[in-house]
């Protein structure tokens, strides 16, 4: 597992990843405050998407 997450992790810069680990804090807040999952997800799949592709 941690040789998956090490090749991963070697194709985006530190602040991209860390903008990734922001989003899943983000949604787990939202979703502590009972915002709907599906608009939580989405909205971290939506900033992890931008984070690693620009």
């Amino acid at each position: 597992m941690a040789e998956k997450v090490a090749a991963m992790a070697a194709h985006a810069p530190p602040d991209k990843l860390l903008r990734c680990i922001e989003a899943v804090l983000e949604c787990r807040e939202a979703l502590a405050v009972n915002v709907k999952p599906k608009f939580a997800v989405d909205a971290m799949v939506g900033t992890v998407g931008q984070a690693l592709r620009g």
